[in-house]
């Protein structure tokens, strides 16, 4: 079963159930096409970091928050040397450090606006 959550009013807005064979992936797009999306922002986890998923969330006029791990391979190496230019103009805006099961993870949130 996959949900989208409205977190301001802390509502499910859409709810479907996956099929038994199948994932929640392939029914992301099912779920996207059931809310209007303009001048939204819609965040996802690293699951729905997929380009089909983010092409349909900017083509129904939302804007996209993506998560990325470093196990993304090319993808978040792409986004990282795309960050890491000057002419991106990406600023850090929050950081966070947490220690737990024997290893450390730092997670950094950035924003850049020049995505062309």
């Amino acid at each position: 079963m996959i949900k989208a959550l409205g977190d301001e009013y802390r509502l499910v807005l859409v709810q479907i159930l996956t099929n038994a064979k199948s994932n929640e992936i392939a029914a992301i797009p099912k779920l996207l096409e059931m809310r209007s999306l303009k001048g939204t922002i819609v965040t996802t986890d690293t699951l729905t970091c997929r380009s089909a998923i983010a092409q349909q969330i900017a083509n129904q006029g939302a804007d996209q928050v993506l998560a990325l791990k470093r196990s993304q391979g090319t993808l978040h190496d792409g986004v990282s040397t795309f960050l890491d230019e000057p002419a991106c103009d990406a600023s850090a805006i929050d950081r966070t450090v947490d220690a737990d099961h024997g290893r450390v993870e730092t997670r950094t949130a950035m924003v850049s606006t020049n995505t062309t």
